[in-house]
């Protein structure tokens, strides 16, 4: 007689996939995979992105791992969008094979955006968020974190332009012992020149000189 022993074969390596399936577009979040079965592991998938495909495998060491998922990075713009991964298949030291085929779809939220384009006097100034912006400092963009739509970041985009200063010359003669009187202030021999701002003095009413 012959003794035959039949072992029970391996239930085969299993993930478990903890996935947030809504990504703000300028931010990073985390994909956790738990594994089970003989390490190390090997991991095929695929992203799908508007009609780009980008499929590759991961071996992984450990019984957990982290993926950092960026939307950036996959060329998701400040309009959103969403990206599909499919995690294919999973193999184990032992060779033990689990066709996954699963899944996940993330939607990728926009980042709030707002532009400020005003036209000043040279003379302005705005206050935007507590900074002030003026002839010397006319555009930057300021991020606010997390007051956006779905609690994504706010950006405003500030660039402001400014009006020329309008000038006029005026050069006149006097004979002896006249006066000239401009905006309050008399011009003669012993004050021959000098610069005068009439406040909101031009067209568009910003000052004139």
């Amino acid at each position: 007689l012959e003794n035959i022993e039949v072992q029970a074969a391996s239930a085969g390596p299993t993930l478990d996939i903890t996935w947030q399936d809504s990504i703000c577009q300028n931010q990073c979040t985390e994909i956790l995979l738990e594994f089970t079965g003989e390490l190390p592991f090997r991991v095929e998938y695929e992203i799908q992105l508007f009609a780009f495909t980008f499929a590759d495998s991961y071996r992984v060491f450990s019984p957990d791992t982290l993926i950092t998922v960026c939307p950036a990075e996959f060329g998701i713009g400040t309009s959103g969008g969403q990206f599909d991964a499919t995690f294919i298949s999973l193999e184990d030291a032992s060779g033990c094979i689990n066709e996954l085929n699963e899944m996940y779809t993330a939607t990728v939220r926009p980042i709030a955006r707002s532009r400020i384009t005003d036209m000043l006097c040279p003379s302005e100034s705005l206050v935007v968020e507590g900074i002030t912006f003026d002839i010397n400092n006319p555009s930057d963009t300021i991020t606010l974190a997390s007051i956006g739509p779905d609690g994504c970041d706010s950006v405003i985009i500030v660039d402001l332009s400014f009006q020329t200063i309008d000038t006029t010359d005026l050069i006149t003669t006097l004979c002896e012992g006249e006066t000239l009187e401009i905006n309050g202030t008399i011009y003669d021999e012993a004050n021959p020149i000098g610069v005068e701002t009439f406040i909101g003095g031009s067209a568009i009413g910003c000052d004139s000189i």
